[in-house]
């Protein structure tokens, strides 16, 4: 009986035709005459699969040359129909590069398909896993199959429990968490804390739970550069003072809807703090005068304890947002004295539109935003709107 590498060039052409990039990679190792053929045909496969991966990047945010024999190759996966498709090429073409994976799960089979994709590709290091409802063992063994994550997104993922908390904790190389709208407890998110000396990023925002034990942990957080607090019921001024004794790298803070913070004077011993969102809260105007010289982005919204804008005297901010304040004509013109404003947002005050138009008169250069020239709901920074 003839065997295959006996067959003339012409057969072999035929036959290599019709075999997808599994077997004729399978083929170039047989021989070497049948690897000439393989070869040959490599460029039609290749093809094929630009096809299938050019149709899926229309949902994909960025791409790269991944597989060493495809000229496109996606490195992040918005679509959950994908995931099974993904793990396939993935398997077919010998490279775990996947790097950056965002879908929801909602079934046994998405389970499935995602446990494949993770074993495949352990070296994934941006997971975004949002509206969740996975059971929390679950959740502990998809994560635990990844082994240099480095941004993870949990955003309102619910049954956030102590094996998910262990799960994450595993990640050393973590720098970036968001719980925002987590089911979590106060314990689990001051495990994360302790453990991962790495992380730079935190977002807590709605996460009601948490508490003395999370803040305290906060406090010896020195490589931490966000944190978002928001909404965070359980915070006072006396854990804010902590923060910013331990937190020195801190760049950004939110504190938004933290009604019981008042004194926040201690911020101002921070050297690296450029971002300030206390809107909502009752913060005193000594803080707002002791913390504003040193920041470029403040947001003062609802402030109810801010009177006038004197306190801004002397800042060097390049946006402010103070909607729902009383200002006065002349409280507008002492914020238009900032140097290095760019952006004001002063919707819903107390400013006449004289006062607005003496403000775009005397300081052109500024991006004021207004009740007359914008609704509340449709104002989109400017480079959103070219």
């Amino acid at each position: 009986m003839p065997s295959l590498s006996s067959q003339p060039n012409d057969h072999l052409t035929v036959i290599a035709s019709f075999l997808d990039g599994l077997d004729l990679k399978r083929c170039m190792r047989v021989s070497k005459r049948l690897a000439v053929f393989a070869r040959k045909q490599w460029p039609a496969t290749s093809t094929i699969l630009d096809r299938a991966l050019e149709e899926a990047s229309r949902y994909s945010h960025q791409l790269s040359d991944v597989f060493p024999h495809v000229r496109v190759g996606i490195t992040r996966v918005t679509r959950q129909d994908l995931i099974s498709t993904c793990t396939n090429l993935v398997a077919r073409n010998g490279g775990p590069h996947l790097r950056d994976v965002t879908f929801t799960i909602d079934n046994v089979n998405d389970v499935r398909n995602a446990t494949g994709l993770f074993q495949l590709c352990p070296d994934i290091e941006t997971l975004v896993l949002v509206n969740s409802h996975l059971d929390d063992t679950t959740r502990f063994g998809l994560i635990s199959l990844l082994r240099r994550l480095k941004k993870l997104n949990l955003t309102r993922n619910r049954q956030l429990g102590p094996s998910s908390a262990a799960a994450i904790a595993l990640q050393s190389d973590l720098r970036s968490l968001i719980l925002t709208e987590c089911s979590v407890s106060d314990h689990s998110v001051a495990l994360i804390v302790q453990v991962c000396e790495s992380l730079e990023e935190l977002h807590l925002e709605r996460c009601y739970a948490i508490g003395i034990e999370t803040l305290t942990q906060l406090s010896h957080a020195k490589n931490l550069r966000v944190l978002d607090l928001a909404h965070c019921q359980g915070v006072y001024d006396s854990h804010i003072k902590a923060l910013a004794r331990g937190c020195q790298a801190l760049q950004t803070l939110v504190v938004s809807y933290c009604m019981r913070l008042v004194d926040l004077r201690c911020l101002a011993s921070l050297p690296h703090l450029k971002a300030l969102d206390v809107s909502n809260t009752s913060v005193s105007i000594a803080s707002i005068q002791a913390v504003g010289p040193m920041l470029n982005h403040l947001n003062i919204n609802g402030c109810i304890a801010l009177t006038g804008m004197e306190c801004l005297k002397g800042a060097n901010l390049e946006t402010l947002e103070a909607m729902f304040l009383e200002l006065s004509d002349s409280d507008l013109m002492v914020l238009g004295e900032m140097p290095k404003l760019k952006l004001l947002d002063v919707r819903r005050t107390g400013v006449s539109k004289q006062g607005f138009d003496a403000l775009h008169e005397a300081f052109p250069h500024i991006e004021l935003i207004t009740t007359f020239n914008t609704s509340l709901y449709e104002w989109k920074p400017k480079a959103a709107r070219a």
